[in-house]
């Protein structure tokens, strides 16, 4: 055991609220929110020891997307998929984290609550977008109103664990987890991916243009979708989608699995 005192175990966790941010499901929360993120950024991109940003019980209401960017070591933790909720009046994403190709964003999670995005057919209204992101993890989430729930675009061993991204009317995503193109100079989208369940999007249920080296276990597609699993066929970069590894996954739809 480590010794410590109630000072350092207080400031390992920051509340949005101790921000102002509400949770009414009314209030504009954004600056609120965004303001405790930045509180919690590592003092330089060379550590990864950022803080956990809690959301106590609530909905939350952001009018522009929540940034991870420069936050390596952040973490945005719900109190449960069905207790904290965010959602957007915007029709970008709900929570991005941006990297580069010369620095990766290290570390970052969204963990425990539900996503509400700007709606399917708003093409930048994704849920999670992260991009350049090294160690990443996305657990125990449920999408609702997405246009990809998942975006992803060179990941090096990101985890997605539980989620869930379901909904129907105004609530269906189009797709649940997108990993999109690569290249040569970039040999990338190593994603581990474990009971991932996507259940009536209108698109797609796991599109995979490519995922180098990524590994899925327990996951589902299944409802009136267009493609449970898609893979490959890039429409830029020139990596193949290869080494894959799939394992106890089912593809069950109406359409084409």
């Amino acid at each position: 055991a480590v010794a410590t005192n109630v000072q350092t175990k207080l400031r390992e966790t920051v509340s949005v609220k101790d921000f102002g941010a509400v949770g009414d499901g009314v209030t504009d929360d954004t600056a609120a929110i965004q303001a405790a993120i930045n509180s919690g950024s590592p003092y330089s991109t060379s550590t990864t020891s950022g803080l956990q940003i809690y959301f106590p019980h609530g909905k939350y209401k952001i009018s522009t997307a929540l940034d991870l960017s420069n936050c390596h070591g952040v973490g945005l933790i719900g109190a449960g998929p069905y207790a904290t909720e965010i959602f957007t009046t915007s029709t970008t994403e709900v929570i991005k984290g941006i990297g580069t190709s010369s620095t990766s964003l290290m570390s970052v999670s969204v963990r425990d609550m539900t996503i509400r995005g700007g709606g399917l057919s708003n093409t930048g209204a994704h849920g999670i977008n992260f991009q350049w992101v090294n160690s990443g993890l996305i657990e125990n989430v449920l999408f609702f109103g997405c246009r990809n729930a998942v975006n992803l675009y060179h990941q090096w061993q990101t985890v997605l664990f539980n989620l869930r991204i379901i909904g129907t009317g105004a609530d269906q995503n189009y797709t649940g987890v997108w990993m999109g193109e690569s290249d040569l100079t970039y040999v990338d989208n190593a994603v581990q991916a474990t009971n991932v369940f996507v259940q009536n999007t209108t698109g797609y249920g796991f599109r995979l243009i490519n995922a180098q080296g990524s590994k899925f276990l327990n996951c589902e597609a299944a409802g009136g979708m267009i493609y449970g699993w898609y893979i490959g066929d890039p429409t830029t970069g020139t990596v193949k989608c290869q080494w894959i590894h799939i394992a106890n996954c089912l593809g069950d739809t109406t359409v084409s699995a």
